[in-house]
């Protein structure tokens, strides 16, 4: 699946182009009304959003419409950018592989949030994973669910 990055102010006109040449049988915008707005939405194909109220919350929906698997490969821990931008790139780092391992990215300020909580308490990973540091609360509190 494609990951395409639209700016809040263009919409979709950096990428108009490469949705015309595909046969999209999905979309998802990921983000609330304020990073991607209903006008960019409505121009993609069978557009669905998962957003919450902050970062962890869509984290959160993600791994919940994403991961339906009650057991997981790892979850992977990193911390959410909120504080500091530049602490995204180890949730961008890790991407790939968590792709290729089938398994979430869990973004975290210092602690899981209440929905990330209700999410994760029911799924059984293999193994958990901290990327980078500043997450050691919450990747604590990962080991203390299982």
């Amino acid at each position: 699946m494609p990951i395409l990055l639209v700016s809040s102010k263009q919409g979709t006109s950096v990428v108009d182009d490469f949705i015309k040449g595909k046969n999209i049988k999905a979309s998802y915008i990921i983000g609330g009304e304020n990073a991607i707005s209903n006008e960019t939405l409505n121009k993609l194909p069978k557009a669905k959003r998962i957003g919450g109220k902050d970062r962890n919350e869509t984290n959160s929906m993600i791994v919940e419409n994403f991961y339906t698997s009650k057991t997981l490969n790892n979850i992977f821990v990193c911390k959410n950018g909120m504080k500091k931008q530049d602490d995204l790139i180890d949730a961008l780092s890790v991407g790939v592989l968590a792709s290729k391992e089938n398994s979430p990215v869990v973004i975290v300020n210092n602690n899981l949030d209440n929905s990330q909580k209700q999410v994760l308490k029911y799924k059984q990973p293999k193994t958990i994973v901290q990327v980078g540091g500043g997450c050691e609360n919450a990747f604590k509190e990962l080991k203390d669910l299982y």
